[in-house]
């Protein structure tokens, strides 16, 4: 296998404005970035005994209710990014035969197999939801005996989160297994069309089979993704921070509210044609390695279709 042919080539898919309109959708949906920032603020063992024992008193109530929010907000997520990537997988499969594409055919084709892979992407995804709900119950705890101590004699109990450590081990390896296979369990839903657990049982074996080229194709991902960052922190950080100093040199000029939207909407835009970069380009690799991996199927497949 042509590794950096793959690269290469796919780096060419980048021009083509319809899989804009699916990456960016992929990107919206996966690229969210929910940060709690207690810049000046004050400090958590400041706070007043009596809204310390509140906050711990919600978590403590309301745990369970916090920990079904996250995966209700992660349900809907997957939602928009499991279309954007049904598309993506089919177009992009349909340039490598040579076929033109549009943005209506991308949601024509991707509304066939969007309930197949979003199958597929659930029952890969449960082990990982599983363990993050038990990781966010270890955290709650944590932190709501913290919140319902006194301010005299604050303790922080680390038992907690010596499983949260454990359970984030836990995750990296099982999301490493769960990529995997997601990558040809997906192709074979989209593309080849096969059934859900026929697709689950496709993906396993190419990962077994090829853990050579996934490994190989996951380490030259790390290295251009590493440059295509570098590349993008040095162009747009100076652009940020002069927009953001412009017409005031003072140093609190980032804490006008203007200033910080300007800096957030910015930050926004960026992330999100950066997060549609990067699925159209994953998607392009793996969909031609998966190419490579079963021409005879995805020919025969070509063929099937070409009869209707």
């Amino acid at each position: 296998m042509n590794y950096w042919g793959l690269f290469r080539e796919s780096f060419g898919k980048l021009l083509h404005p319809t899989l804009w309109v699916f990456g960016l959708m992929t990107a919206l949906s996966g690229g969210t970035n929910s940060r709690f920032e207690f810049k000046a603020s004050r400090p958590l063992a400041d706070l007043p005994p009596g809204l310390r024992e509140l906050l711990g008193e919600r978590l403590q109530s309301n745990a369970p209710a916090i920990i079904a929010a996250g995966l209700i907000i992660s349900l809907v997520l997957l939602l928009f990014s499991t279309f954007g990537q049904a598309a993506l997988l089919n177009l992009i499969n349909r340039l490598e035969n040579g076929e033109r594409i549009s943005v209506g055919q991308g949601v024509d084709e991707a509304g066939k197999r969007f309930l197949h892979l979003l199958a597929v992407r659930l029952l890969l995804a449960l082990p990982l939801m599983i363990i993050g709900a038990a990781a966010a119950g270890s955290v709650l705890s944590a932190f709501s005996g913290f919140f319902s101590q006194s301010s005299d004699n604050l303790t922080f109990d680390f038992s907690n989160l010596g499983s949260f450590v454990g359970l984030i081990g836990l995750a990296f390896f099982v999301s490493m297994l769960v990529g995997g296979i997601g990558v040809g369990a997906e192709r074979a839903v989209v593309i080849e069309q096969q059934p859900i657990f026929k697709s689950l049982g496709t993906g396993a074996g190419l990962f077994i089979k090829q853990i050579g080229d996934f490994i190989i194709i996951g380490v030259l991902f790390i290295v251009v993704m590493i440059a295509i960052g570098l590349l993008f922190a040095c162009v747009l950080i100076p652009v940020t921070f002069m927009g953001a100093t412009t017409g005031s040199l003072r140093p609190d000029s980032f804490s006008s509210p203007q200033t910080g939207g300007l800096v957030a909407l910015w930050t926004l835009i960026t992330g999100l044609l950066i997060g549609a970069l990067a699925s159209i380009f994953n998607a392009s690799v793996w969909t031609m390695a998966y190419r490579q991996w079963r021409p005879q199927v995805v020919k025969r497949v070509v063929r099937d279709e070409d009869m209707f």
